[in-house]
């Protein structure tokens, strides 16, 4: 808080070289409060502390010099949607710092009812919410993203209703000493066990593709420390964190692989053109690829293992994600949740033809090097450069985390001469 606010005053009235480095804080005061004590603490929070300007988010924007923004998407102090990274990321995408959504009353009364987010009948809904689309839309609405929201938390809440039923054991009084039930039933109660087999199989089957459509989903990397499947168990204002922080900064990642695939391959790419008989585009040359995405982690904390009750939480990419969810959206008989699943599949390609754009890989790769324009002409508000925590509140850095701080600093040194080494 104090860092972001001298860094925003000095930045703005001199000319000193500064660097701004925010280290697992939060986007204000009472958001935090509100998370890790409870709501009725950012009525009293005002009144314990009149004179101070606890808004970090507000702060960092407004700071014109090179700045980071380090965060632990599984942090147990700094709630991860109160934290400065969603702040920030709210910030970019609705130019608001509402970190804390108000849930519309069809999802609650949905919700309450057990029906999918358009069943309700207590709470009607005759518009139907459309996916955004790349390029015409350059931002995610609240509206849109509190729909995903909602959509990813009937598809978990269906899933879990079918894993607790398969969970009981099969019933074995349906025979008996080792006797086959075929050989003591009629004909026709033999047609009708056959069917009611049938029956089981089809049901047992499409359980399963339930199961797998939220095991995927659950696993889709965000790319700020995070899957899917925890933000969903957070809550709604969790998963549009979640979808936020995902564009915001998880696209800077996409932007470091590629610029780094591009330069390392340049030459390999010089040569295989004059070989080859077919002509390689310029967006084929330097534009994101499915690769560029896959972000895993060797280890999972226990917060996010939590999330699948069990079941393994290896990360996938965004790709990956996507191509498991179309082959899974042909199976759509019987699927309870047909209507969630294709907007989720929309808002996931939207992402990806979004995040693989010429526009967001630049302006991504700009605030990793720190050449955004509030750093030389003053103007515009960027979110800086984003470090992946995995290291908790209190405990310091892995040798991983320290290596990219100080690349990142001495990058920052060395922002006014032609040193332009990917970070």
């Amino acid at each position: 808080m104090a860092a972001a606010s001298t860094a925003s005053k000095l930045s703005s009235e001199t000319h000193h070289n500064l660097l701004l480095v925010c280290d697992r804080t939060f986007g204000s005061l009472p958001n935090v409060a509100s998370r890790l004590v409870g709501s009725w603490t950012t009525v009293v929070i005002p009144i314990l502390t009149p004179l101070w300007n606890t808004n970090v988010t507000n702060d960092f924007l407004q700071t014109k010099c090179p700045k980071i923004v380090a965060q632990d998407a599984s942090d147990l102090i700094v709630h991860d949607s109160a934290s400065l990274k969603a702040g920030l990321a709210y910030s970019h995408e609705l130019s608001t710092q509402q970190q804390q959504p108000q849930l519309p009353l069809q999802y609650r009364m949905a919700d309450w009812e057990n029906v999918g987010v358009y069943e309700s009948t207590l709470v009607t809904s005759t518009t139907k919410i459309q996916a955004p689309i790349w390029p015409q839309d350059k931002h995610i609405s609240q509206t849109e993203a509190m729909h995903f929201a909602a959509c990813s938390k009937r598809i978990a809440k269906v899933a879990t209703a079918v894993l607790k039923n398969t969970t009981t054991s099969i019933d074995d009084d349906d025979e008996e000493e080792g006797i086959e039930i075929t050989t003591v039933l009629s004909n026709d109660d033999y047609a009708t066990t056959v069917q009611q087999q049938q029956q089981d199989d089809e049901e047992q089957y499409r359980n399963s593709i339930i199961v797998k459509v939220w095991e995927t989903l659950a696993r889709c990397d965000g790319m700020t420390g995070m899957p899917l499947g925890p933000a969903v168990k957070g809550g709604y204002d969790c998963v549009v964190t979640w979808l936020y922080c995902m564009v915001t900064f998880g696209c800077q990642k996409v932007a470091v692989s590629t610029d780094t695939r591009r330069k390392k391959g340049s030459a390999a790419a010089d040569n295989a053109i004059l070989r080859s008989t077919s002509s390689l585009s310029v967006g084929d040359e330097v534009g994101a690829k499915d690769q560029d995405f896959t972000t895993r982690e060797a280890t999972t904390s226990l917060v996010h293992a939590d999330a699948l009750k069990g079941l393994k939480l290896t990360p996938l990419s965004l790709p990956e994600v996507l191509e498991v969810l179309n082959d899974l959206n042909n199976y759509k008989q019987g699927v309870k949740f047909q209507t969630e699943l294709n907007y989720c599949i929309k808002m996931f390609e939207y992402l990806l033809e979004r995040m693989k754009s010429q526009l967001t890989l630049s302006n991504a790769l700009s605030a990793c090097n720190f050449h955004d324009a509030s750093t030389f002409n003053g103007g515009g508000l960027t979110t800086g450069c984003f470090i992946d925590l995995h290291c908790g509140h209190n405990n310091q850095y892995s040798e991983g985390e320290r290596r990219q701080l100080q690349i990142l600093m001495t990058k920052a040194c060395n922002i006014n001469t032609d040193h332009d080494d990917l970070c």
